[in-house]
């Protein structure tokens, strides 16, 4: 909940949050509802294995702000993150900071 109130205080500003805790989203959308994310902030689910998609729970799919993050050794399993290319910068890549799926390249 805190981090939805930095997101709400700080509206020109865009926010990504990688998680794992796929268990306390799914709580706070059970506590605060479907529309409780803030438009300028993104909840990552990441990825438990490399090369194995993230599997969204039913109770969070379709909910705009949460998306998934995967991680690859080979084949990106999304849009394949950027920074590797760029010397491990973001550079002007925002791609994280919407809802499209990303696949980070395992290091």
């Amino acid at each position: 909940n805190l981090i939805v109130l930095v997101a709400r205080a700080t509206p020109n500003c865009n926010h990504w949050l990688p998680t794992r805790e796929y268990s306390m989203v799914k709580q706070y959308i059970a506590a605060f509802g479907k529309d409780a994310i803030p438009a300028n902030l993104i909840i990552r689910l990441s990825a438990m294995y490399p090369d194995q998609p993230v599997k969204i729970p039913a109770s969070l799919q379709g909910i705009k702000g949460i998306t998934a993050s995967n991680v690859h050794t080979a084949k990106p399993i999304g849009e394949a993150c950027k920074a590797p290319e760029q010397s491990g910068a973001c550079l002007d890549c925002r791609a994280c900071w919407t809802d499209t799926v990303i696949s980070y390249a395992l290091h």
